[in-house]
Order: C-alpha cells, then structure tokens, then sequence
C-alpha cells in the first residue's frame, strides 16, 4: 500500500508521512523525530535513547587512566630534558662575564 494513503495511528485524520523502522507504524510529519538519520516515533525514541544511556553508563573507558599517566610522564621527561639542556649553559653565560 502507497505511504500516501496510510494515516498517522496518532492522528487519524492526516496522512503518514513516515513509517518507525522500530514499531513499523506510520506516523506524521508531527509524530516523528529525526534521530541518528532515522525517524523515529516518539515511544522508540526514549526507547533508544533509555537504551543508549545504559549502554554508555555500564562501559568504562580503561585506556582514561592509562592516557592521563602517559601525559604526566611526557611532561616531566620534556621539563627534565629542559633542565639538562639549561644545566649545560656555563655560568659565566649567566653572570654576564662571558665576553
């Protein structure tokens, strides 16, 4: 059957502009919402995104901590890198007697 001659199952009085790929309901323009390039009726969309949240709040991210130590030894071996280079400078250089 043609989209066009199916009606919304929320308002039975306008025509379906969309089908829910999770329900397979038609609905209108007014019932559907674009999430993630689909459109989704309103009951799947909480759906997917009650899902999502669960998803995300169980996963932990391992490689955080391990990012975060990397950093604070990049940094000390650059500044201890720094100092050796500055220790090699003679004193004289400092005190202005170089010349």
């Amino acid at each position: 059957m043609n989209l066009a001659a199916r009606r919304c199952l929320v308002h039975p009085d306008r025509e379906a502009a969309a089908r829910c790929p999770s329900c397979h309901q038609y609905y209108c323009r007014e019932c559907v919402v674009e999430h993630e390039s689909r459109f989704l009726c309103a009951a799947c969309l909480q759906k997917s995104i009650a899902a999502g949240t669960k998803r995300s709040a169980l996963r932990f991210d391992w490689l955080s901590p391990l990012r975060l130590l990397l950093g604070f030894a990049g940094a000390y071996l650059s500044f201890y890198v720094i100092e050796r280079i500055l220790l090699l400078i003679p004193v004289n250089v400092y005190n202005g007697t170089w010349f």
